[in-house]
C-alpha cells in the first residue's frame, strides 16, 4: 500500500509500506484526542485502517471527535486488542510557542545544535510535538538526532547536529 500521509518523518521509512508502528503523526493524533494504545492493539487494526488514521485530519474539534471516534469503533471490533486507554496530556511543551521546553534544549545542546527561539517559532506543531517527545525517549535514542536533521533540512538551517563519526 502507498504511504499517502506526507507527515511522515524520514526516519520511519522503514515502516511506510504498512504502518506496523506508530508513526509520530498518528502518536500525535492519538495525544490530542486523550487516547493511549499499545503497540499490540495498534498492530490488530487492518493495515488499512492504520492509514486511514494516520492521514484523518486532526486541526478541529470535530476532526478530533472523529479520530476518536473511529479508533474506538475499531479497536472495540478486534476483540484480542486492549481498548485504548482515556490520558490527560500536558501539550503545553510543543503548543506552547516559546520558551523551548527544557527537553529539548538539553538534547540538542548533547548534539552541538543549540535550539534558538526563533528557530523553534518556524516549526510546525509536528516538529515540535516530535522534537519533544523524542527528547524523552528511551526506546528510540536515535530517533531525536534524525528528526533534528531532518526539521532542520525543511527549513534550510545549516544548524543541524554534526555529522556522527563513521
Amino acid at each position: 500500500m502507498e504511504l499517502r500521509i506526507a507527515s511522515l518523518f524520514e526516519y520511519e521509512r522503514e515502516y511506510r509500506s504498512d504502518l506496523r508502528f506508530i508513526p509520530m503523526a498518528m502518536r500525535y493524533r492519538l495525544d490530542c484526542v486523550g487516547l493511549k494504545i499499545g503497540l499490540p492493539a495498534w498492530q490488530w487494526l487492518p493495515v488499512p485502517a492504520r492509514f486511514e488514521l494516520a492521514a484523518m485530519p486532526a486541526d478541529t474539534g470535530e476532526e478530533l471527535t472523529a479520530i476518536r471516534n473511529r479508533l474506538e469503533r475499531l479497536l472495540a471490533a478486534c476483540p484480542e486488542a486492549d481498548a485504548p486507554k482515556r490520558i490527560s496530556v500536558d501539550c503545553s511543551g510543543w503548543e506552547r510557542r516559546l520558551p523551548v521546553p527544557e527537553c529539548v534544549r538539553i538534547g540538542c545542546e548533547a548534539l552541538s545544535a543549540p535550539m534558538e527561539a526563533s528557530r523553534w517559532l518556524d516549526m510546525e506543531t509536528l516538529e515540535r510535538y516530535a522534537l519533544v517527545k523524542l527528547s524523552l525517549s528511551v526506546k528510540q535514542p536515535g530517533a531525536f538526532r534524525m528528526a533534528l536533521e531532518e526539521i532542520s533540512a525543511r527549513r534550510g538551517r545549516t544548524t543541524a547536529p554534526p555529522a556522527l563519526p563513521e
